[in-house]
């Protein structure tokens, strides 16, 4: 964590270096990421060869145990549950460190722009998809499910959040005494595209066509039909916008802040999910997950700080 403020903010530039020095920190605790992801299944959620997932389970009380479903981040065009990282270790460390405290792990990939030709609403189908495998592979058993994206995963996430496309789906998951939705966190997320580099102009059309600023999580939030706000407030499903501060403040930074301040105007005096916000020091767009696994306090802080936010939430549901 030490090195990454001299790598700077810009995303394309600290990639590489940021790979580097979180697989060295991995490798170092290989063993133990191993002994959970050695046990790992994989499984298609949909039909699609890139719906798939892996589901890392806790050792212990995997039976009753709570739910993560984490979709990954890449620019809408790369990335994946299984990075070509030297000894299987990307993303299985999210998993390991995860189900090492706990909770079924459930990694998704998902249709990208350009390799699977993946456009508006893809993203939220995708999760849509990942929800019903989920609710059909823990059918009769109460399970608390919580959803996580970074970057473009977060995207996906708000998509299925406030697309009306997946309110049966949201729905499903909001009533009733099986897998019931109790939290999603948005991790560095670009809510909107106003400030995106010029470079990410194609992508950005070719995936979202048309009416970016209605299309884009922002959007999408601003527009959402009160049915879906009374869905989510049912289930009393709450929504946790967390960044970290080495974010870039055009793309990432500055869409969070507008994206907080108009949810709490519109929604000031009307029925709504509760939002919870939170701001992660020392980590870069890259680094949270990498940082997961090392079994190194400071590196691992801001996913323990995930941990106990959703253990409260489990806490709160059952009172």
């Amino acid at each position: 964590m030490d090195r990454l403020p001299a790598l700077g903010t810009d995303i394309k530039a600290v990639l590489s270096p940021t790979m580097q020095i979180y697989t060295e920190l991995l490798q170092q605790n290989a063993p133990a990421i191993h002994s959970v992801s050695k046990e790992r299944e994989t499984h298609q959620y949909g039909q699609h060869p890139r719906q798939n997932l892996d589901l890392y389970k806790p050792k212990e009380n995997s039976a009753n145990s709570p739910v993560i479903l984490w979709a990954h981040g890449g620019g809408l065009v790369a990335g994946d549950k299984n990075l070509p990282i030297p000894g299987d270790l990307v993303y299985s460390n999210a998993g390991y460190f995860f189900a090492s405290r706990g909770f079924t792990a459930v990694v998704i990939n998902y249709r990208l722009v350009n390799t699977h030709d993946a456009k508006f609403p893809s993203g939220g189908e995708d999760i849509a998809a990942a929800i019903e495998w989920i609710t059909e592979h823990f059918q009769g058993q109460k399970r608390d499910l919580f959803g996580l994206g970074n970057s473009a995963g977060g995207i996906h996430w708000s998509t299925f959040l406030f697309h009306p496309a997946f309110q049966s789906t949201l729905n499903k998951v909001t009533i009733g005494d099986g897998v019931r939705l109790r939290g999603v966190t948005l991790l560095s997320v670009p809510f909107d595209f106003s400030k995106a580099a010029p470079d990410r102009a194609d992508v950005l059309h070719s995936y979202y066509g048309d009416d970016l600023a209605q299309k884009c999580p922002y959007g999408l939030m601003y527009l959402a039909d009160d049915s879906v706000w009374e869905s989510l407030e049912r289930g009393k499903v709450q929504i946790h916008v967390g960044s970290v501060t080495l974010d870039p403040e055009d793309e990432i930074l500055s869409p969070v802040r507008c994206f907080i301040s108009t949810w709490r105007n519109k929604r000031s005096s009307s029925p709504a999910p509760g939002l919870v916000v939170s701001t992660w020091g020392g980590h870069n767009h890259i680094s949270p997950f990498l940082a997961l696994g090392t079994d190194i306090a400071r590196e691992e802080s801001w996913g323990n700080d995930l941990v106990e936010w959703m253990r409260g939430e489990i806490e709160g549901s059952a009172n």
